[in-house]
Protein backbone atom coordinates (compact mmCIF):
# COMPACT_ATOMS: atom_id res chain seq x y z
CA UNK A 1 0.00 0.00 0.00
CA UNK A 2 2.86 2.76 0.97
CA UNK A 3 4.78 2.12 -2.30
CA UNK A 4 2.08 2.28 -4.49
CA UNK A 5 0.97 5.75 -2.75
CA UNK A 6 3.93 6.93 -2.59
CA UNK A 7 4.82 6.91 -6.35
CA UNK A 8 1.19 7.40 -7.12
CA UNK A 9 -0.88 10.16 -4.96
CA UNK A 10 -3.86 9.15 -6.92
CA UNK A 11 -3.62 5.88 -4.71
CA UNK A 12 -4.22 7.31 -1.49
CA UNK A 13 -7.80 8.37 -2.19
CA UNK A 14 -8.47 4.54 -3.37
CA UNK A 15 -6.73 2.69 -0.23
CA UNK A 16 -8.77 5.00 2.36
CA UNK A 17 -12.10 4.30 0.80
CA UNK A 18 -10.60 0.69 0.70
CA UNK A 19 -10.30 0.03 4.48
CA UNK A 20 -6.71 0.64 4.21
CA UNK A 21 -6.40 2.37 7.49
CA UNK A 22 -7.81 -0.05 9.21
CA UNK A 23 -6.26 -3.06 7.94
CA UNK A 24 -2.90 -1.10 8.85
CA UNK A 25 -3.88 -0.08 12.70
CA UNK A 26 -4.98 -4.03 12.88
CA UNK A 27 -1.32 -5.21 11.73
CA UNK A 28 0.35 -2.47 13.58
CA UNK A 29 -1.90 -3.34 17.11
CA UNK A 30 -1.12 -6.96 16.57
CA UNK A 31 1.63 -7.43 19.98
CA UNK A 32 3.20 -10.86 18.33
CA UNK A 33 3.17 -8.92 14.73
CA UNK A 34 6.86 -9.78 13.33
CA UNK A 35 8.79 -6.50 12.40
CA UNK A 36 9.02 -7.42 8.46
CA UNK A 37 5.42 -6.92 8.30
CA UNK A 38 5.70 -3.91 11.03
CA UNK A 39 7.91 -1.78 9.68
CA UNK A 40 6.05 -1.69 6.27
CA UNK A 41 2.58 -0.77 7.54
CA UNK A 42 4.22 1.80 10.01
CA UNK A 43 5.74 3.65 7.03
CA UNK A 44 1.98 2.39 4.16
CA UNK A 45 0.20 3.77 6.83
CA UNK A 46 2.21 7.39 6.90
CA UNK A 47 1.93 7.77 3.48
CA UNK A 48 -1.79 6.75 3.41
CA UNK A 49 -2.41 9.37 6.22
CA UNK A 50 -0.15 12.33 4.23
CA UNK A 51 -2.37 15.19 3.67
CA UNK A 52 -5.43 13.47 4.37
CA UNK A 53 -8.06 14.38 6.17
CA UNK A 54 -10.06 11.67 5.54
CA UNK A 55 -7.82 9.04 6.64
CA UNK A 56 -6.93 10.95 9.63
CA UNK A 57 -10.61 11.00 10.55
CA UNK A 58 -10.66 7.53 10.30
CA UNK A 59 -7.33 7.09 11.97
CA UNK A 60 -9.00 9.13 14.98
CA UNK A 61 -12.27 7.03 15.00
CA UNK A 62 -10.36 3.74 15.46
CA UNK A 63 -7.71 4.47 18.36
CA UNK A 64 -4.67 5.44 15.96
CA UNK A 65 -3.24 7.36 18.40
CA UNK A 66 -3.04 4.64 21.32
CA UNK A 67 -2.02 1.78 18.93
CA UNK A 68 1.08 3.77 17.62
CA UNK A 69 1.31 5.19 21.21
CA UNK A 70 1.39 1.91 22.42
CA UNK A 71 3.41 0.29 19.52
CA UNK A 72 6.50 2.94 20.29
CA UNK A 73 6.35 2.01 23.87
CA UNK A 74 6.40 -1.90 22.83
CA UNK A 75 9.58 -0.87 20.95
CA UNK A 76 10.93 0.40 23.76
CA UNK A 77 11.40 -2.91 25.63
CA UNK A 78 13.89 -3.61 23.20
CA UNK A 79 11.96 -6.44 21.62
CA UNK A 80 12.86 -5.57 17.57
CA UNK A 81 16.45 -5.92 18.02
CA UNK A 82 18.77 -4.22 15.55
CA UNK A 83 15.67 -2.93 13.99
CA UNK A 84 14.91 -0.51 17.09
CA UNK A 85 15.18 2.37 15.39
CA UNK A 86 13.69 1.57 12.16
CA UNK A 87 10.45 1.29 14.04
CA UNK A 88 10.89 3.97 16.73
CA UNK A 89 11.69 6.22 13.25
CA UNK A 90 8.53 4.83 11.90
CA UNK A 91 6.02 4.83 14.56
CA UNK A 92 7.64 8.92 15.32
CA UNK A 93 7.10 10.14 11.70
CA UNK A 94 3.67 8.46 11.84
CA UNK A 95 2.57 10.09 14.22
CA UNK A 96 4.16 13.49 13.52
CA UNK A 97 2.02 12.99 10.10
CA UNK A 98 -1.30 12.30 11.96
CA UNK A 99 -1.22 15.47 14.33
CA UNK A 100 -0.61 18.01 11.67
CA UNK A 101 -2.93 19.90 11.22
CA UNK A 102 -5.35 17.49 13.02
CA UNK A 103 -6.74 19.25 16.09
CA UNK A 104 -8.03 15.94 18.01
CA UNK A 105 -5.41 13.63 17.21
CA UNK A 106 -2.74 16.25 18.44
CA UNK A 107 -4.99 16.47 21.69
CA UNK A 108 -5.16 12.62 21.99
CA UNK A 109 -1.39 12.85 21.68
CA UNK A 110 -0.89 15.10 24.19
CA UNK A 111 -2.98 12.90 26.55
CA UNK A 112 -1.66 9.69 25.97
CA UNK A 113 2.10 10.12 24.67
CA UNK A 114 3.30 13.65 25.99
CA UNK A 115 5.80 11.76 28.57
CA UNK A 116 7.25 9.53 26.34
CA UNK A 117 7.87 11.87 23.74
CA UNK A 118 9.41 14.28 25.72
CA UNK A 119 11.43 11.74 27.40
CA UNK A 120 12.70 10.82 24.18
CA UNK A 121 13.66 14.51 22.55
CA UNK A 122 15.44 14.73 26.13
CA UNK A 123 17.12 11.89 25.93
CA UNK A 124 16.02 10.68 28.99
CA UNK A 125 15.60 7.39 28.20
CA UNK A 126 18.94 6.84 26.69
CA UNK A 127 20.44 7.18 30.23
CA UNK A 128 18.26 3.96 31.29
CA UNK A 129 18.50 1.66 29.17
CA UNK A 130 20.67 -1.08 30.79
CA UNK A 131 23.36 -3.01 28.36
CA UNK A 132 20.95 -3.41 25.48
CA UNK A 133 23.26 -1.82 22.40
CA UNK A 134 20.17 -1.40 20.21
CA UNK A 135 17.87 0.12 22.00
CA UNK A 136 20.67 2.49 23.36
CA UNK A 137 22.00 3.56 19.73
CA UNK A 138 18.20 3.87 18.67
CA UNK A 139 17.76 6.39 21.45
CA UNK A 140 20.71 8.08 21.10
CA UNK A 141 19.69 8.67 17.71
CA UNK A 142 20.05 11.98 15.96
CA UNK A 143 16.72 11.47 13.91
CA UNK A 144 14.73 9.69 16.44
CA UNK A 145 15.63 12.55 18.45
CA UNK A 146 14.56 15.19 16.35
CA UNK A 147 11.45 13.60 15.07
CA UNK A 148 10.42 14.00 18.99
CA UNK A 149 11.51 16.85 18.99
CA UNK A 150 9.12 17.84 15.86
CA UNK A 151 6.41 16.47 17.56
CA UNK A 152 6.38 18.54 20.59
CA UNK A 153 6.66 21.90 18.29
CA UNK A 154 3.67 20.74 16.67
CA UNK A 155 1.77 20.05 19.82
CA UNK A 156 2.57 23.28 20.90
CA UNK A 157 -0.49 25.38 19.60
CA UNK A 158 -2.68 22.54 20.86
CA UNK A 159 -1.86 23.40 24.62
CA UNK A 160 -4.73 24.41 25.89
CA UNK A 161 -8.70 23.64 26.71
CA UNK A 162 -11.88 25.97 26.36
CA UNK A 163 -14.40 26.07 28.31
CA UNK A 164 -17.67 24.37 27.02
CA UNK A 165 -19.35 26.08 29.62
CA UNK A 166 -18.15 29.85 29.85
CA UNK A 167 -15.67 29.82 26.30
CA UNK A 168 -12.53 30.41 28.28
CA UNK A 169 -9.37 29.30 27.21
CA UNK A 170 -6.61 27.89 29.54
CA UNK A 171 -4.19 25.59 29.51
CA UNK A 172 -4.57 21.65 29.20
CA UNK A 173 -4.45 20.83 32.98
CA UNK A 174 -6.61 20.42 36.23
CA UNK A 175 -9.87 19.06 35.59
CA UNK A 176 -12.11 22.09 36.31
CA UNK A 177 -12.31 25.69 34.91
CA UNK A 178 -10.50 28.34 36.47
CA UNK A 179 -13.75 30.96 35.75
CA UNK A 180 -16.36 29.18 36.39
CA UNK A 181 -15.89 25.73 37.98
CA UNK A 182 -17.18 23.77 35.45
CA UNK A 183 -15.43 20.23 35.14
CA UNK A 184 -13.30 20.18 32.21
CA UNK A 185 -14.23 17.81 28.93
CA UNK A 186 -11.24 16.92 27.03
CA UNK A 187 -12.38 14.96 23.69
CA UNK A 188 -10.33 11.87 24.33
CA UNK A 189 -11.76 8.35 26.18
CA UNK A 190 -8.90 8.66 28.86
CA UNK A 191 -7.70 10.14 31.46
CA UNK A 192 -4.62 12.61 31.60
CA UNK A 193 -1.63 11.29 31.99
CA UNK A 194 -0.33 12.65 35.94
CA UNK A 195 2.77 14.80 36.35
CA UNK A 196 3.59 17.86 35.13
CA UNK A 197 4.45 16.64 31.26
CA UNK A 198 1.56 19.21 30.02
CA UNK A 199 3.12 22.05 31.20
CA UNK A 200 6.45 21.81 30.77
CA UNK A 201 5.50 21.05 26.80
CA UNK A 202 6.87 24.52 25.70
CA UNK A 203 9.67 24.66 27.77
CA UNK A 204 11.05 21.37 26.45
CA UNK A 205 10.49 22.49 23.23
CA UNK A 206 12.03 26.09 23.38
CA UNK A 207 15.02 24.15 25.41
CA UNK A 208 15.91 22.45 22.35
CA UNK A 209 19.29 23.51 20.51
CA UNK A 210 18.28 21.63 17.26
CA UNK A 211 16.70 24.49 14.71
CA UNK A 212 13.86 23.92 12.32
CA UNK A 213 16.88 23.11 9.63
CA UNK A 214 18.40 20.55 11.93
CA UNK A 215 14.83 18.90 12.25
CA UNK A 216 14.20 18.45 8.87
CA UNK A 217 17.64 16.94 8.01
CA UNK A 218 17.12 14.44 9.88
CA UNK A 219 13.67 14.16 9.28
CA UNK A 220 14.80 13.58 5.47
CA UNK A 221 17.33 10.87 6.65
CA UNK A 222 14.57 9.15 8.01
CA UNK A 223 12.47 8.95 5.44
CA UNK A 224 15.25 8.03 3.07
CA UNK A 225 15.95 5.01 5.39
CA UNK A 226 12.20 2.93 4.91
CA UNK A 227 10.29 4.69 1.80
Amino acid sequence: IGEEVWRNPKQQSKATVAGGVEALLGIISNKAEAVESLLPSLWSLRNVLHNSDSAKHIFEDNNGVQIIVSALSRTLTGTFIEQTEKVLEGCLILLATAIMANDRNARKLLVLGLELVMDLAEQKMGRSVGADPHLRIALNSESVIALAKSILQILGPYNYVVCRNCQKKQELSGTHCFNCGAALLVDVSHKMVKGNGIGALMSATSASNAGPSVHRKAIDRAMGKTV
